[in-house]
């Protein structure tokens, strides 16, 4: 009995361990930000939002631009100078969203 108990957590363990294997290459495979040095287009990071819509911050030709994803449009947000990390950008974006905000609101009281 001990030896069938043996038999079946190592056969377990053996399947558990190609599961792990066939995960591991497939994700880097099938990755959107795997491999893309040569390329003139780069997805640096993505971030997703409720209701099918992502955050996206790509590398073209040197700039880097904050994207709005959503299931049938994709929004050009903002653009950042190439040293600019995700965080950054996005703080920026929303200040530049306040920023707008604020300006609407000033048109509007002198209309």
């Amino acid at each position: 009995m001990t030896t069938e108990l043996l038999q079946m957590i190592w056969s377990l363990a053996l399947v558990i361990g190609i599961i792990l294997l066939f995960y591991a290459f497939f994700r880097k495979k099938f990755s959107l930000t795997a491999h893309q040095q040569d390329k003139e287009i780069k997805i640096i990071e993505m971030r997703p939002l409720p209701g099918k819509k992502s955050l996206c911050l790509v590398e073209v030709g040197g700039k880097k631009l904050l994207l709005g994803v959503a299931e049938n449009a994709i929004s050009s947000l903002a653009e950042f100078p190439e040293e600019t990390s995700f965080a950054t950008a996005l703080r920026n974006c929303r200040q530049q969203q306040t920023e707008q905000k604020t300006e609407q609101q000033r048109e509007q009281q002198y209309s």
